[in-house]
């Protein structure tokens, strides 16, 4: 195993790879944040991660937290090596070279390749300073005062902040994920498959779920345009948290209770859900789609 770090720095030692490194093609990265109670925050990192694969063209981009959140820094890389990596680059999204930096992220990498013997791990350096960090400060500050973002659009409303998620919660997760092992899921499907479990207690949708290649994807890339969610019914409308969908401009659909809609499906001929559903098909302009318990 070996363990490369790209700016010499943090006191974890030096161990020469063994190969050159991976192809950007073939390179997996693992993406690591703070973590955060807010959600917004943890989301920001996972919309990085996700144009970070784009862009570069990488194999994998994996986004991981130190604290708080989901997945931490061990559970990524356990992701990862499920996927068949065995060669893995660790760049630190953080501003500052702090002692998260400088000692935990050594003692992570450390960890992990003891956990998985022969796993080869490149440490890049965090963000630190940029000329280019530099140029999107003054664009912030300069969209401030023009009332726009750096990329030219309207401010919008800062949206109220989500709950923080629960100590019991956070334990939860932690067992699903002990008790789950190693799936062969991807780490955009894996949270998915555990908010399943979660919610209805039930080990059996680890081995039931099917979810096509990219669906998860596709979904967040959706809700980050503000694209709408169409339903059938309203339970599951209320299953849906707005405040985790207001800062992206996206917003739930449901029209099986509006009398207009019943009315429409009686003059047509259909049950209301169907009526509330093309009625929304229509107003939503592409989405998603999220279907209930509604037979039709």
């Amino acid at each position: 195993m070996s363990f490369v770090q790209t700016d010499g720095s943090g006191g974890a030692g030096r161990t020469p790879a063994p190969s050159a490194p991976s192809a950007p093609s073939d390179r997996a990265v693992l993406l690591l944040g703070h973590g955060s109670k807010a959600f917004e925050a943890n989301e920001t990192l996972r919309k990085v991660a996700s144009v970070v694969r784009e862009r570069g063209g990488y194999r994998s981009v994996t986004p991981a937290f130190l604290q708080i959140e989901r997945p931490d820094f061990q559970e990524a890389v356990d992701m990862m090596v499920a996927e068949g990596h065995r060669e893995i680059t660790v760049m630190p999204y953080f501003l500052y070279m702090g002692l998260h930096v400088t000692q935990d992220l050594p003692g992570e990498i450390r960890a992990a390749m003891e956990r998985h013997p022969g796993l080869e791990v490149t440490l890049t350096e965090n963000l630190g300073f940029h000329p280019k960090l530099v140029d999107v400060t003054i664009e912030r500050i300069e969209g401030l005062a023009e009332g726009r973002s750096a990329d030219g659009a309207a401010e919008p409303p800062l949206a109220a902040e989500p709950p923080a998620i629960h100590p019991i919660e956070a334990e939860s997760m932690r067992i699903i994920s002990e008790e789950l092992g190693e799936t062969g899921f991807s780490p955009a499907e894996l949270p998915v498959v555990k908010r399943v479990i979660h919610t209805t207690a039930d080990f059996a949708f680890a081995d039931i779920l099917r979810l096509s290649p990219g669906a998860v994807e596709a979904g967040v890339e959706a809700i980050c345009r503000g694209s709408a969610i169409v339903t059938d019914v309203n339970m599951v409308k209320a299953g849906i948290t707005p405040a985790r969908l207001s800062p992206f401009g996206a917003r739930v659909l449901c029209f099986s209770s509006d009398e207009d809609v019943a009315r429409a499906a009686a003059r047509d001929g259909l049950t209301r859900s169907a009526a509330a559903m093309r009625r929304a098909a229509a107003e939503a302009d592409g989405g998603i789609v999220a279907v209930g318990n509604a037979p039709t």
